[in-house]
Order: structure tokens, then sequence, then C-alpha cells
């Protein structure tokens, strides 16, 4: 399988989708112990890109946002800048450039916290 569709270099890839990250896990370590089990088998490995990273969703209410006349786009630059941060221009130093990037404080961008965070 190429790197390009599995994200994994190698003759022979698998991926495993659903939404319990743990059940995910187990199932790919029992397909590890299955292909294990095959003759010919060399250099198995499990890539486990995305255990352990959470993901949150979050849905703009769209008639609260008509209401105070902001529009989605603006609603999901918020949620970026106080979630993962925004590059508002570039700093040069030297022949280097680095991005001088906004967010939130790091109390108020917490998983925790951000359930409590409201726009409206």
């Amino acid at each position: 399988m190429e790197e390009a569709v599995s994200g994994v270099k190698g003759e022979l890839g698998y991926q495993v989708y659903g939404q319990d990250l743990k059940t995910l896990e187990a199932k790919a370590d029992q397909i590890v112990v299955v292909m294990a089990s095959g003759q010919g088998i060399q250099d198995l490995g499990e890539f486990s890109g995305v255990l352990g990273q959470p993901n949150e969703n979050f849905t703009v209410n769209r008639d609260a946002a008509a209401r105070y006349q902001i529009n989605v786009a603006d609603v999901q630059d918020a949620i970026q800048t106080a979630v993962g941060g925004n590059a508002l221009t570039q700093v040069l130093q030297d022949d280097r450039r680095y991005d001088l990037v906004l967010r939130y404080l790091r109390n108020t961008a917490t998983p925790g916290k951000r359930s409590r965070i409201s726009a409206f």
C-alpha cells in the first residue's frame, strides 16, 4: 500500500475506523496478533497516530449568530483562535520569519473549560 493512501510506507497496510479510540486500539492489537502468525511476515508494526489525541466538535448556533449579525466563518475563526491560535503577522529576525500567534489564555482554552465559553 502506498504511503499516500495509508500514511505508512510498506507493502501492506490497514486502517481501522470508528468512534471509540480504546476499541480501535484493541482491534488494531488483535489484527497485529493475527497478522504476526502468518508465514513470511517480517517487520510487522502498528502505527497509532491518533490515539490519545482528543477531538472536540463545535456546533455554531446559526440562529444566535444571525441575531447578532455574525456569520459562521467569524465564529469559527474565534474558536480557532481560542483553541489553537491564529497567526496575526510575521516577525522578522535576521533572515528568518516567525509567526506571531494570538490565542486565549491557557486556563480558558483547556478542554474542561471550553464548554463554558459562550459567545452568545
